[in-house]
């Protein structure tokens, strides 16, 4: 709600402290696209929008917002949790009417307690599940972060889905001549530096198996001619 800020639905586990909720300001300007990480005090958070189809709702969608809340020391990083958040957010929307399960005041339409207690399951079974692969995806993000850190090349990380780009390294920042926190967040097509045949996951799979192209871009700052050989490839973040 714009006035009021988010009403918490559900949250896993369910001894999770309101205290450590109450720290977190309801209201606050939020980005509306891809993975944000904010931080409060000890507390930090990933969090993702996603919407809900609804045909009771302005627009025929509910936003909703979800959000993994951790110690502010952990390792927790956008490309660990746009999977997490990523998966949750798919696995929910496929919840047969799910709307139903929240009261619609305009329309006097009252929550169907049946729908939320599923939607609850579902929370507490996907928060169980995560558990232990949780240890298992971050020893694999370490060594992804080690790597990518020191890579020469410039590495930009695509959500294959939204077009939005979730991480990038230190030589990508200076291709396009902006910081990494600038970068994460914004659609690759807001870059000079992709087209659409970079973008389209069917392009991008049909580049995985071809040489690789070169394509040439201006430099901001000079205006001088880049040529740049250009990788494509899909990744997990296990593999």
């Amino acid at each position: 709600d714009p006035l009021y800020g988010p009403k918490i639905i559900l949250k896993a586990p369910e001894s999770l402290e309101d205290e450590l909720l109450m720290g977190i300001p309801s209201l606050m300007e939020l980005p509306t696209k891809g993975v944000f990480i904010h931080i409060f005090g000890k507390i930090k958070t990933a969090n993702l929008f996603f919407k809900l189809p609804n045909p009771f709702a302005r627009g025929l969608y509910e936003s909703l917002l979800v959000s993994i809340i951790t110690d502010v020391k952990s390792e927790l990083s956008l490309m660990l949790a746009n999977e997490l958040l990523e998966g949750f957010a798919q696995n929910f929307t496929k919840i047969e009417s799910a709307y139903s399960a929240f009261d619609y005041e305009p329309k006097n339409f009252e929550a169907d307690q049946e729908k939320l207690k599923e939607i609850e399951n579902f929370c507490f079974s996907y928060f169980e599940t995560i558990k232990p692969a949780i240890k298992t995806l971050q020893m694999a993000e370490d060594r992804y972060q080690a790597l990518f850190k020191a890579a020469r090349d410039a590495i930009f990380i695509m959500n294959r889905e939204t077009g939005i780009i979730i991480d990038a390294n230190l030589e990508a920042g200076k291709l396009v001549e902006c910081s990494k926190e600038q970068i994460i967040g914004m659609k690759a097509l807001e870059m000079n530096l992709f087209d659409e045949g970079l973008t389209d996951p069917n392009m991008v799979k049909h580049l995985i198996d071809q040489p690789p192209p070169i394509i040439s871009r201006l430099k901001k700052s000079t205006g001088t001619q880049l040529y740049l050989e250009v990788t494509v490839n899909e990744i997990q973040l296990g593999d």
